[in-house]
């Protein structure tokens, strides 16, 4: 590289003022031939390059928002108005005048000191001027109705604190006495003065330097290369303008997979794309059983379809005692007429039509369902263990648990002997989530040797009742 056109800058300190010379010999044709008009050697100071010399001062117009911050605060030596005292207009008012008068019975014990005071004694009266001369004792603070406007007269405690809080005026706990504020300002009474005068000890915010002024940046100059040397790209900072720069393939800036070269095929995720993919059977795309080959024969749930089931008698299905098998041979015993007087003896029937047999009472028990597991729909049955006519007056209902979502429906129906079932009387329903519930006043009447059957007639929502127990209250005649 070829040595640079140079200025040979010589500094020597003279009041800022810089010396500088050009010799011809270091100079090419474009050298520099004259300094802000100067040839040779030159002095340049803080004028030639329109900058300030180092000790400077500053007028507060000179300074960004210095005037209008100052413009914002009140002087030293101020005054409030008594509407600028938030609170003491209203203070002030709630007061009494200055001058005003109380009647004697308005003044607590007046009355009572009044009376103990001798005739002719001397007295300090409450209106008027006067003079009270030597020391005088009182047994509590005097009072004063209204604002002092003498130096020399009484005031009150309030009438006080309201000019210390109207002077403190909320100022913080660090800044409410005279004493804080004079430390606050390191105790200057010429704070202001001070303020600017430090303000004028600084330089402009927009201010110029002299290279000498700054520490280190003529050496850091010399060591940088002449301008007229760096390439384009040294300024531009642009890739354009670098030199013998590489040429890259169009994916090296497009980021684009389809400008790749050379790229493999890749598989598009598509069942019919696979190679060497198994043989399913139709049941695995289609999920049905009888697509399903080989299945077994599934019982149908019917009392039918069952093998092996075992033989019933007669009395399984039918309840009737008289269905069963090697049953009891009962006694029988003919009825005796009683003589129309007496008891009868203990081997003696008597007949029901005798007088004395006469009750109006009615025989009446009690037909329990018992142990049923849980209540759902189907039909429980029992039979009333009498011979004659009867009447159901009521049926109560207990379960263990019962968290149905619904009311459960059930119909009493009644298979006479020999005959074909039917229903007695209306439905009933159970309430959802009942555990104990009746149902009185039926009046259903039936013959002798009937069956009885509650059947469940709706579906059951949610859990059916557990641990039921049906209860028949019924009376014969």
């Amino acid at each position: 590289m070829a040595a640079p056109d140079v200025v040979r800058v010589i500094i020597k300190e003279t009041n800022s003022v810089l010396r500088v010379q050009t010799p011809s010999a270091t100079l090419g044709a474009a050298g520099v031939s004259s300094v802000n008009g100067q040839v040779g050697i030159v002095q340049i100071d803080y004028v030639d390059v329109g900058a300030s010399p180092v000790s400077h001062g500053h007028g507060v117009g000179s300074i960004s928002g210095l005037q209008a911050a100052l413009d914002a605060k009140a002087p030293l030596d101020h005054a409030h108005s008594i509407s600028d005292v938030t609170g003491l207009q209203g203070s002030l008012d709630g007061k009494a005048n200055l001058v005003h008068n109380h009647e004697i019975e308005e003044i607590n014990g007046l009355d009572t000191a009044l009376a103990a005071i001798p005739d002719g004694a001397l007295l300090v009266h409450l209106a008027g001027t006067e003079t009270i001369t030597g020391t005088k004792t009182f047994t509590a603070a005097p009072l004063y109705g209204a604002d002092p406007i003498g130096g020399n007269e009484l005031t009150r405690k309030s009438w006080v604190d309201a000019k210390f809080a109207a002077l403190i005026n909320g100022a913080p706990g660090v800044l409410d006495t005279l004493k804080e504020i004079s430390d606050a300002l390191g105790a200057d009474p010429n704070f202001s003065t001070t303020i600017i005068n430090l303000l004028n000890g600084k330089a402009a915010t927009v201010h110029t330097h002299a290279i000498a002024d700054v520490v280190g940046l003529q050496s850091a100059l010399d060591g940088k290369a002449n301008i007229s040397a760096l390439a384009t790209v040294a300024f531009s900072g642009s890739y354009n303008d670098l030199t013998s720069k590489p040429t890259f393939a169009t994916v090296a800036s497009t980021g684009q997979y389809n400008d790749l070269l050379g790229k493999p095929a890749l598989f598009d995720g598509t069942w019919g794309s696979l190679t060497g993919k198994p043989t399913f059977a139709l049941v695995a795309t289609t999920g049905v059983y009888n697509d399903l080959t080989g299945k077994p024969t599934l019982f149908d749930g019917t009392w039918g379809s069952l093998t092996g089931k075992p033989t019933f008698a007669t009395v399984a299905t039918s309840g009737l005692y008289a269905d069963l098998l090697s049953k009891p041979t009962l006694g029988t015993a003919s009825p005796l007429d009683v003589p129309p007087s007496g008891d009868a003896s203990s081997v003696q029937v008597v007949k029901g039509s005798d007088s004395r047999l006469t009750d109006a009472r009615k025989a009446k028990s009690v037909v329990t369902l018992g142990g049923i597991a849980t209540l759902a729909q189907k039909t429980y049955a029992a039979r009333l263990p009498i011979d004659q006519a009867y009447t159901i007056n009521s049926i109560s209902v207990a379960c263990a648990t019962n968290a149905s979502a619904s009311p459960i429906n059930f119909q009493i129906i009644r298979t006479p002997s020999g005959g074909s079932a039917a229903n007695m009387g209306s439905a009933m329903a159970l309430s959802a989530g009942a555990l104990v519930q009746s149902f009185t006043g039926l009046g259903l009447t039936g013959s002798a040797n009937d069956v009885i059957q509650i059947a469940v007639t709706s579906s059951v929502g949610g859990t059916p009742p557990t641990n039921v127990t049906v209860t028949i209250n019924w009376t014969v005649g």
